[in-house]
């Protein structure tokens, strides 16, 4: 089981995450004050939203939490969806979380802290598993077994309390990434098909409905004398 999870990919992406923390927390902060994703006016360059990503931390518990999820999650995700489609979800996922947070960071709904770590995408990696193999059994705190949609579920709505909690950058990149892995796999799912199905069934159940009419037996004449 556990040399499954060691596929090409999530090991690369574990040694790779192990010596960029080493590289930061060497660095003493600086790494992170170049890399990381600032505010603007305050030291934002146009590459910090793509190369945050690529940092771990900053402390180590969530460190080594991001690990446990790379380890856990991404060997699982890459065999249900395959390596391509798992691709293009991320794309997509960091692309609905970078754009929605940009749009929001101009207009003060949102308390902005310097941001580095790939949480938001972990998050969204944890939903896909739940939403396309829903049946599935996560130990919760490796101890409480929850069915894997309800964790799905769980997680946007407790990323969703966090938001109104605390609004900031931190809590709203977890509920746009979770919204963006909902519409991925919505769309890839059929669900945008299904959608139109329905309605247009509904239509045609409109069109064709059977109204009653007719007379009633007191308009019927009587032929009786």
């Amino acid at each position: 089981m556990l040399q499954q999870n060691l596929t090409p990919l999530s090991r690369n992406l574990l040694i790779g995450s192990f010596i960029i923390y080493a590289i930061q927390l060497a660095s003493r902060g600086l790494i992170d004050a170049a890399l990381g994703w600032h505010g603007f006016g305050s030291g934002f360059f146009p590459w910090q939203p793509i190369t945050s990503f690529f940092l771990t931390g900053p402390d180590p518990r969530s460190a080594f939490a991001g690990w446990l999820g790379i380890f856990f999650f991404v060997a699982t995700v890459q065999r249900l969806l395959g390596l391509r489609k798992l691709g293009y979800a991320m794309l997509a996922i960091w692309a609905g979380t970078v754009v929605s947070t940009l749009a929001l960071q101009p207009t003060g709904l949102l308390q902005f802290i310097p941001y580095v770590g790939y949480e938001p995408l972990l998050l969204a990696l944890v939903c896909l598993f739940g939403f396309y193999f829903g049946n599935a059994q996560i130990l919760l705190m490796f101890v409480l077994p929850i069915q894997a949609i309800w964790f799905a579920w769980g997680s946007g709505l407790y990323a969703l309390l966090w938001l109104i909690y605390q609004p900031s950058n931190f809590t709203w990149m977890s509920v746009a990434a979770w919204l963006s892995a909902f519409v991925f796999q919505f769309v890839d799912q059929g669900g945008i098909r299904r959608f139109r199905v329905q309605r247009q069934r509904a239509q045609v159940e409109r069109r064709f409905a059977v109204h009653e009419g007719g007379r009633s037996p007191r308009d019927t004449p009587r032929w009786d004398n």
